[in-house]
């Protein structure tokens, strides 16, 4: 490559992109802005037990807590039920799940666990598993808080409608594997009158999004999306923070088996047994314009009780992460929420995920699974590789024909193009065939993009010297002495630097018959592509080495075949 003034040029500009793409996207709103240190969820004010405020925007139909006590009971010390994987922590008075923490999620500084905590949104007061309807109900007394020797947590209410009946809320939760409960909500009228309880629901509690929960830094997007499952076994879902408040408020759903809100990496679900309909609501968080909490809830109607009568609803409720083998405890279709892609790229992510799980399963690392899956995938491809790059060697064995046929008729663009197909006739070349062998691999490449990119296995996992293959591999940071764009410190990232070295290298082998002009465009996409994707987590950038290593391989195994094969030509015409 002659380093010309243009190519120089070229250079210098894409190092101007370099240092300035993370401020001035940040600016932007393109990328996240790195948390902040300081608590950003909302503070829970005074609770209003006897009053219903006006809707507010994007609320749906206004609720009341069932659980909220008269100043006289006593405030009953919170109970705590253990899960290998979490802590779910309950308030007796309030009959609701106010926290999870996952023990083996831990925030960025990797001092505490990951908590999830339930807010208090306009117009209604109620966590996890809380009960509420849109008349209030007044606690009068708790006549069970116990732990049973099977580990189940029992709970039971008695409160008084507004009609003045009195209604018994017996709750039983049970631990189901690490993140799932096992939940029965059973109401009896112990009353002498019928109780109606209009807009029945069953909360599925609040969920804010990965990089508020976590404080990590996110190199892309952190959606939060609401989604319901459908018994005719359709997921449907809605992006939380989308800007348009009709757009929000429109969607519905109902005939529904379970309902919640994820983000990246975790999950809060609710199912039933009963069929529901979706209710939702969201709140902004402050200092952080355009983000929300979202929160959803099951609504089974309105249910009325005759004296003496009971109706159960059991339930199972699942708080942690996105992990399919966890996720298909609470439900056997849950894992279709793991949105890694998009259309049917989807569900191929979703398999090269449980391939990469499996291989965990066997190595004992994801670094190496990685690596590993890596391979799988290229070796399956070699085919069609190979029939790629042998056929860009065939058309670089024709440019200087095709030079000359360009040079003759330059002023005949319609005579040139027919000349041109006209030797590659003679030839028996496909110019096509160079490129559809790359265009079928491009879908399985961006499903195993996705699936390293929105697999929280990999997170706060270390591998050679990455921290994190869930972050970039930064060894270390060093003062640039002066603040550019905001940027005081530049992070040396090894794997993204090599990344960019082998595509380079690849592209010097890999045969051309591009004009010098295009060769140093394509020479400049990798200088490029380093800028766009210098903080890659470096899972996704060991992929990328190793495939980019696996295809200089190939190329060189295959030129030096080539080499053979026409030393084997010239001695057979010799003799």
């Amino acid at each position: 490559m002659k380093f010309d003034k243009d190519t120089i040029l070229m250079l210098c500009v894409c190092l101007a992109i370099l240092f300035a793409w993370e401020p001035v996207a940040r600016k932007m709103g393109w990328i996240n802005p790195p948390a902040e240190p300081a608590q950003s969820a909302p503070a829970q004010p005074e609770k209003t037990p006897q009053t219903v405020p006006a809707a507010k925007e994007n609320s749906p139909a206004t609720g009341v807590a069932a659980t909220t006590e008269p100043k006289s009971l006593p405030e009953l010390p919170e109970q705590l039920l253990q899960t290998p994987g979490a802590q779910f922590v309950f308030s007796p008075n309030r009959g609701e799940i106010v926290a999870v923490e996952l023990h083996k999620y831990l925030t960025r500084d990797r001092e505490k666990a990951i908590a999830v905590k339930n807010f208090t949104f306009p117009g209604r007061d109620y966590g996890a598993m809380g009960i509420f309807t849109t008349e209030p109900l007044k606690l009068v007394q708790i006549t069970d808080n116990s732990k049973l020797p099977d580990g189940t947590y029992r709970l039971v209410r008695r409160c008084q409608t507004a009609g003045g009946g009195l209604l018994e809320i017996d709750q039983t939760f049970k631990p189901l594997g690490d993140y799932t409960l096992e939940c029965t909500v059973t109401l009896k009228n112990i009353g002498k009158s019928a109780v109606t309880l209009p807009e029945f629901s069953i909360s599925a509690g609040d969920l804010e999004p990965w990089s508020e929960l976590s404080k990590d830094t996110l190199s892309r997007g952190d959606t939060l999306r609401i989604v319901a499952w459908e018994r005719s076994d359709r997921i449907r879902d809605l992006d939380a923070d989308v800007k348009k408040a009709e757009k929000f408020d429109e969607f519905t759903a109902g005939n529904l088996g379970y309902a919640g809100t994820t983000n990246r990496y975790v999950a809060s679900l609710l199912s039933s047994t009963k069929a529901f309909t979706l209710s939702k609501n969201r709140m902004p968080l402050p200092g952080n314009s355009g983000r929300y909490v979202a929160g959803v809830a099951a609504q089974f109607g309105t249910v009325v009780l005759q004296p003496g009568a009971e109706e159960n609803f059991p339930c199972r409720y699942y708080c942690g992460p996105k992990v399919i083998a966890d996720l298909k405890i609470f439900h056997d279709s849950a894992a279709k929420i793991m949105n890694l892609s998009w259309g049917p790229l989807n569900y191929l992510a979703r398999f090269l995920l449980w391939v990469l799980v499996q291989l965990k399963a066997v190595l004992g690392s994801y670094g190496w699974s990685i690596i590993v899956l890596t391979l799988i995938v290229r070796f399956l491809f070699w085919p069609l590789t190979h029939k790629s790059n042998e056929s860009m060697r065939k058309m670089q064995l024709l440019k200087p024909k095709m030079d000359e046929i360009r040079k003759r008729y330059k002023d005949d663009p319609q005579l040139m193009n027919s000349k041109t197909m006209e030797l590659y006739r003679t030839e028996h070349i496909n110019p096509l065939s160079g490129c559809m062998p790359m265009l079928l691999q491009i879908p399985v490449f961006f499903a195993l993009y996705a699936t390293l990119d929105g697999a929280v296995e990999l997170r706060q996992v270390p591998f050679w010297w990455s921290p994190d293959l869930a972050g970039p591999d930064t060894v270390f940071s060093f003062p640039l002495g002066f603040s550019f764009f905001g940027i005081q410190n530049f992070a040396l990232n090894p794997l993204v630097l090599a990344m960019t070295g082998l595509m380079l290298l690849q592209q010097r082998l890999t045969p051309s018959n591009m004009d010098p002009m295009q060769q140093k465009m394509m020479l400049a996409m990798p200088v490029v592509m380093l800028i766009f994707l210098y903080d890659l987590p470096s899972g996704l950038t060991l992929y990328w080495t190793v495939s980019s290593i696996f295809s200089i391989l190939q190329l060189l195994v295959q030129q030096r075949m080539a080499k053979r094969s026409a030393a084997a030509a010239v001695g057979g015409v010799k003799s």
